[in-house]
């Protein structure tokens, strides 16, 4: 049995509206300026506290509390499964492959539970 790893964000869930609305709730609460959305996608992938320190955050745990208290609340689960990813997962299941999910995301927000 070959073990395939597989990114979350980017690579099967596209989580650009979850993720840049809880950061721009974040940056808001705090009274930051806020970018547009599509000025905030170079913060999906890398560790968000380094992504706030960037956009300027006085303090990044408390703009990463804001952030998380936001997508908790339901920015989870503003995400679409990319296109054509579902029969793809399930035909390399029916070969024999395990599948696995490699994520930077605490384990809580990529477990199965919050992926069906």
């Amino acid at each position: 049995m070959t073990a395939i790893f597989l990114d979350l964000d980017g690579t099967l869930l596209d989580p650009k509206l979850g993720i840049t609305a809880a950061g721009r709730h974040a940056l808001i609460s705090l009274g930051l300026h806020a970018p547009e959305p599509d000025d905030l996608t170079w913060t999906i992938g890398p560790p968000l506290l380094d992504s706030f320190r960037r956009l300027g955050a006085p303090d990044p745990g408390a703009a990463l509390a804001l952030y998380r208290a936001h997508y908790n609340a339901g920015g989870l689960h503003d995400a679409a499964v990319f296109p054509g990813i579902l029969p793809s997962l399930a035909a390399l299941q029916d070969a024999g492959h395990r599948l696995c999910i490699a994520t930077a995301k605490p384990h809580a927000y990529a477990s199965v539970r919050h992926l069906t």
